[in-house]
């Protein structure tokens, strides 16, 4: 037997391609893009791919993975939340207060804002805000899913994601859940019926307009 000497070609390993579920910026603090690490506020980030991974849909969701946050066993909605024991009554959607019933298969990321925020979003909430980034039309590539998912006590949930690129300075994305699922009593239920469409016109490399237009129809039966 002879032996062989293999010299093998030099390489390098570079961070940049590690993908995760840590987002190190966020506008929710100052509405301009920040290092979290630079901004004198507690704030945690749920981004899409936790989202994904956690099966967040609701807002009360979130009491699953934040220690400082609670569901409100007095509120009759999935957004109504208690965040260090302050009830929060309503929550926000690109900065924006919302009252719609929400479903994650429109949004980006969620920032999670704990303590007063009255300087945020310019109405005191003692115990902190959510605020919702919405999932819009965008010019990387055309791309598409359907996501399926059956269980018990009646769960269904279908949801539709496409993202087509018409022109260079145009896009459009329609997003769809269908959702309906029960509980352990016998007359509680909750069934969505949602639509979202996003539109991206970008004249030039510096200035974009977005359009958001979204149809919510659903039923929430309390016992």
């Amino acid at each position: 037997e002879n032996d062989v000497d293999y010299v093998l070609s030099d390489f390098v390993v570079k961070e940049s391609d590690n993908i995760g579920n840590y987002s190190s910026g966020s506008s929710a603090m100052t509405k301009a893009n920040e290092l979290i690490k630079n901004t004198p506020i507690n704030l945690s980030v749920i981004n899409q791919m936790l989202i994904d991974d956690l099966g967040i849909k609701t807002t009360e969701d979130l009491a699953q993975i934040s220690a400082s946050i609670d569901t409100d066993p007095t509120g009759y909605s999935l957004d109504q939340i208690r965040i260090r024991g302050f009830r929060n009554v309503f929550t926000y959607y690109n900065g924006f207060r919302r009252n719609l019933p929400r479903d994650s298969y429109n949004i980006f990321r969620i920032d999670i804002i704990k303590g007063s925020n009255s300087l945020i979003f310019g109405q005191a909430s003692p115990g902190g805000s959510v605020n919702a980034s919405p999932l819009i039309a965008n010019f990387r590539d055309d791309a598409g899913s359907i996501v399926l998912g059956f269980g018990n006590k009646g769960y269904n949930r279908k949801v539709l994601n496409y993202n087509k690129i018409l022109t260079d300075k145009l896009a459009v994305r329609y997003m769809m859940a269908d959702h309906s699922q029960g509980y352990e009593h016998a007359f509680k239920k909750y069934d969505l019926f949602t639509n979202t469409l996003s539109v991206n016109y970008r004249p030039n490399n510096t200035s974009s307009y977005l359009l958001h237009y979204e149809r919510v129809n659903s039923t929430f039966n309390f016992p």
